[in-house]
């Protein structure tokens, strides 16, 4: 190490500042490339909204909180009462909801796992005015 200090030019500051905060490893003889990304089971889902509202002909969005948050499995939405309300997936944590007609319709999102976990919202559709 006396080879490496040098308190004129302070490459041992240097070095513990600048070129560990990036994990930087002098013994390093690997490389690690990424292909894709690693699956992450959802655990858990939630919905944002507790009790979201439509006008009959409106449409409004419905977001959804998937724990843990980096989870990247497929999300699917469907509709109770397709006669009283509409879905169509945005992303995989947003769903648009079309009321059709006044009542209620329970919107559930799923992520079709071996072991599912899903999240219900009921939605209120009120008449066209």
């Amino acid at each position: 190490m006396e080879n490496f200090y040098n308190p004129n030019n302070r490459t041992m500051q240097y070095y513990l500042n600048v070129i560990r905060m990036y994990n930087f490893s002098l013994f390093a003889n690997h490389t690690l490339f990424v292909t894709s990304d690693p699956s992450v089971a959802t655990t858990k889902i939630d919905y944002l909204e507790t009790a979201p509202e439509v006008t009959a002909g409106e449409k409004i969005r419905l977001h959804i909180k998937t724990t843990p948050f980096t989870a990247n499995d497929t999300i699917t939405f469907t509709s109770g009462t397709a006669a009283k309300a509409t879905v169509e997936k945005i992303d995989n944590r947003t769903v648009e909801v079309t009321g059709v007609a006044a009542g209620t319709s329970v919107i559930t999102a799923s992520n079709g796992a071996a072991t599912p976990v899903t999240a219900t919202v009921t939605v209120t559709v009120n008449a066209a005015e």
